[in-house]
């Protein structure tokens, strides 16, 4: 404590101060953190302008772990010395562990602002950013850092990791191959960029990274089925054989080896390769698809395995997602998308009658965005097959898409009749008015009972919150909202426009603007977003 000598002497404020401090002191020394607490806070009520004596409490009441307290302190302390880049740090932490995300981040800023070389500052910024949420914050820090350090390659990987995070590919592949240039042995560098190279559609180049990190990281299943994938889409399918028999026979292969295996026999004209047993149980419905065009290019009887096809008691939609659809994403859209809808097809136009087969080509239509031919397809299987859930899921998919709200209504009600207790349908609908701003009611109760049963879903919350939004309840959408940023995976665009919104609702233009910004660094092509900070720039502080 500075100037403890001459300035408390005397029967004065600060010599009470120092006499209240001193007496804190002795309690804390024989265990008494309670009452040392109570004798710095009359110390600090004497002395309010004495930070060391602030600080002294600050410390005092997070050992206590009254962690409110100790903010509460550190935030007068910062209005008397608002430029104190420590302050702001603590203040920053204390919001991290009080669940304040966003306030953590702000405090935080500050900080690194007030001190740009404290390294630390931004290695706790970074966490914070993390807990919140926050992508914008986490590259903004990551960039500073790469001006300050621009020869780490570790920064630049990591600022690349987080793009691809939020999906901008372009400047992630900048920032993993500038990795590179700086340090060619970086090996996670090579896989992130495999898959990077993969989702532009540049092949040869994807497999070339995979196979540099595949060499040093021979165990890592997932990789080599991206070189396998890379190696495939070129037509390259012995080495992509290869790759997968080498992956099935390990301990920890999956379902989806197989089924992934079989594709490339397939699309080879291998199909004789194809055994009996590569039809996994976990996935009988793809399974038993995939064997159905292995008898068919080998000229053999499938007549039988269409016909119990739709038998299978299984999760079609399920299925389709973790395996049909994979594995169209991951060998190519044009590729394995294009194979399939031609294989499923055929089967049709040669007179099966499956409603699985009907659903499966739908999904690949869907996911190819031929949604015209999908819809003609899944209305055909109702008028055949009768009421199915996911027939009316698919087809309300495709109307909310086309804006085509009343038949996404009709879909989806269809789908409450056939199974009430999904909360995902419930979500749907929910979050299809509120878009709508029409029956918002009805989806405050769907979304109260999807959250009921899935209380932590983020993307449920955010539907509530967007139905409070319409109902111009400002502070119980930006509470919701929150809550489902914090518990995304990911950062998201979508979020942060409605979380703006949200904001202007209540008069918080600031905040507003802060949020569109932070959504249209997310996705710079999200709608309406840019046209509003453009009819509001004016209006900011």
């Amino acid at each position: 404590m500075a100037g403890v000598g001459g300035r408390y002497a005397g029967d004065t404020a600060d010599a009470r101060a120092y006499s209240h401090y001193i007496t804190s002191v002795v309690y804390h020394r024989n265990g008494r953190f309670e009452d040392a607490v109570d004798e710095l806070r009359r110390a600090v009520d004497l002395a309010p302008a004495e930070m060391s004596l602030r600080l002294k409490l600050v410390r005092s009441y997070m050992r206590l772990r009254d962690l409110d307290s100790a903010r509460r302190m550190c935030e007068e302390a910062l209005e008397l010395s608002p430029d104190d880049p420590a302050l702001w740090m603590v203040l920053g932490w204390l919001y991290q562990q009080l669940e304040r995300y966003d306030q953590a981040v702000d405090a935080l800023s500050r900080a690194v602002q007030l001190k740009p070389d404290n390294a630390l500052g931004y290695e706790v910024l970074i966490r914070a950013a993390d807990e919140a949420n926050d992508l914008v914050t986490t590259l903004g820090i990551y960039e500073k850092l790469i001006e300050l350090q621009p020869d780490s390659a570790e920064l630049h990987y990591q600022l690349g990791y987080n793009l691809v995070r939020i999906h901008d590919v372009d400047r992630a592949r900048e920032a993993l191959e500038q990795t590179l240039a700086l340090d060619p042995e970086f090996v996670r560098a090579r896989n992130l960029l495999g898959l990077v190279y993969l989702d532009l559609d540049l092949n040869e180049e994807a497999a070339r990274q995979f196979a540099s990190y595949v060499e040093k990281t021979p165990d890592d299943l997932r990789a080599r089925e991206h070189l396998a994938a890379a190696n495939a889409r070129q037509g390259n399918f012995e080495s992509a054989l290869a790759l997968l028999d080498g992956t099935i026979a390990h301990a920890d292969s999956t379902v989806s080896h197989r089924l992934e295996r079989t594709y490339v026999l397939l699309r080879s004209g291998r199909c004789s390769e194809v055994a009996p047993s590569d039809v996994p149980a976990e996935a009988p419905i793809v399974g038993s698809l995939m064997q159905i065009l292995v008898r068919k290019g080998m000229g053999r009887q499938y007549g039988t395995l269409v016909e119990s096809l739709d038998e299978i008691e299984s999760d079609i939609d399920g299925e389709c997602n973790d395996y049909l659809i994979e594995l169209v994403f991951l060998f190519g859209k044009d590729d394995a998308g294009g194979f399939f809808a031609q294989a499923l097809g055929e089967l049709l136009s040669e007179g099966a009658q499956s409603k699985a087969i009907q659903t499966m080509l739908s999904r690949v239509y869907m996911a190819l965005d031929r949604d015209e031919e999908a819809e003609t397809l899944l209305l055909a299987a109702l008028d055949s097959f009768g009421p199915d859930k996911w027939l009316h899921y698919y087809l309300a998919t495709i109307y909310e898409e086309a804006d085509r709200v009343r038949d996404a209504e009709t879909h989806l009600k269809a789908c409450l009749e056939l199974d009430p207790l999904d909360p995902e349908i419930m979500n749907f609908l929910g979050y299809m008015y509120a878009e709508e701003a029409i029956e918002l009611d009805e989806a405050e109760r769907l979304l109260v009972r999807a959250l009921e049963i899935d209380p932590d879903n983020a993307y449920y919350l955010d539907s509530l919150g967007w139905v409070y939004y319409r109902k111009g309840e400002a502070d119980r959408a930006i509470d919701l909202i929150r809550r489902a940023i914090f518990g995304m995976d990911t950062d998201d665009a979508i979020l942060r426009d409605h979380l703006g919104d949200a904001y202007l609702l209540r008069g918080d233009l600031d905040k507003a603007i802060a949020e569109w910004e932070h959504a249209l660094r997310l996705d710079p092509k999200i709608e309406g977003v840019r046209e509003k900070l453009e009819s509001h720039a004016d209006g900011r502080e």
